[in-house]
């Protein structure tokens, strides 16, 4: 009996993560393309910057660690909406059983 209580309580749960997971499936794929360009346009400016003497190594390695830093951010949010994904199939293995 407390089983069943459970199944029924966790449908909406399972909608609301449905939701969740395909609001964060788009709003990442849009802003990875702009995250991905932005963290080019920085890495080849760090490079161009050390190659023509404009900047010292140190300050290279800053502005590569900053574009690295926005390149990760769209894999990061991907991981975690996995997460999302990953309870979301959990509980509705629960609900079919």
């Amino acid at each position: 009996m407390i089983v069943v209580k459970l199944k029924i309580v966790f449908i909406p749960i399972v909608l609301i993560l449905s939701f969740i997971k395909w609001f964060g499936v788009f709003i990442t794929t849009m802003s990875s393309i702009v995250f991905y360009l932005l963290a080019g346009i920085i890495f080849v400016t760090g490079i161009l910057g050390y190659g023509f003497g404009l900047e010292t190594g140190r300050e290279c390695l800053r502005i590569l660690l900053c574009g690295f830093i926005v390149f990760m951010l769209p894999v990061i949010v991907t991981g975690v909406i996995s997460g999302i994904a990953c309870i979301q199939t959990i509980l509705i293995d629960f609900i079919w059983s």
